[in-house]
C-alpha cells in the first residue's frame, strides 16, 4: 500500500528501516511477477503505475484487507542504519 499511496522508494524505505536500494529491489521483482501475471510484451513491462493501479482495484475490491497498522515511523522507532 505504500506505493499505491504515492510515496517515493526513500520514503518507503524510510518507514520500513531498510535501504531504498533494498526497495528498488522488491518492487522490480514485483514488476516482473506482474509482467508474467498480466503476459504483457517485454516492451510493455510493468511499473511503478501498473502497480498502483492493480493495487488500488484489487484495494477497493478487498477493503477488509487493507486496515492501516500504526507504522514505524507513527511509533516514533528509531532505526538502526548500518553503514554499508
Amino acid at each position: 500500500p505504500l506505493v499505491v499511496e504515492g510515496l517515493t522508494n526513500p520514503q518507503i524505505a524510510q518507514q520500513l528501516c531498510i535501504q531504498p536500494c533494498v526497495v528498488a529491489e522488491h518492487l522490480t521483482n514485483i514488476y516482473e511477477l506482474l509482467s508474467t501475471w498480466m503476459d504483457t510484451p517485454a516492451t510493455a513491462r510493468p511499473n511503478r503505475y501498473t502497480l498502483i493501479r492493480v493495487f488500488t482495484l484489487f484495494a477497493e475490491a478487498h477493503p477488509e484487507l487493507f486496515n492501516r497498522h500504526p507504522s514505524t515511523a507513527q511509533n516514533n522507532q528509531q532505526c538502526l542504519l548500518i553503514p554499508g
